[in-house]
């Protein structure tokens, strides 16, 4: 029988949408924000269908995944029946800075 999972959001990657919403609708406007939110959301959901999709992370932590939508990257943790969405990060920003690991 096949695990059915749920996406669990940190508070971090709550943090990280809200303010992902907010810059893109202040450069972009609303219907390009509503456009990149969604595109979030098709790959959050893709991770519903194939939790293993991302790549596997462990210079991060043993455990840990990245999937890559458009210019963000998606890290999570698959905690079956869960999926714990960590962080959704821009491809710019410093991955250690924000997962606190030593430089």
């Amino acid at each position: 029988m096949r695990t059915v999972f749920s996406i669990r959001l940190s508070a971090t990657a709550q943090q990280n949408l809200q303010a992902i919403s907010a810059y893109s609708l202040q450069i972009w406007g609303a219907v390009q924000t509503e456009k990149y939110l969604s595109l979030i959301e098709q790959g959050l959901s893709s991770l519903l269908d194939n939790p293993e999709i991302g790549i596997a992370r462990p210079d991060i932590k043993s455990g840990y995944r990245c999937l890559a939508v458009e210019k963000h990257r998606i890290f999570y943790q698959i905690n079956t029946p869960f999926i714990d969405v960590l962080a959704i990060l821009h491809s710019r920003m410093d991955i250690k800075n924000n997962f606190n690991l030593p430089s």
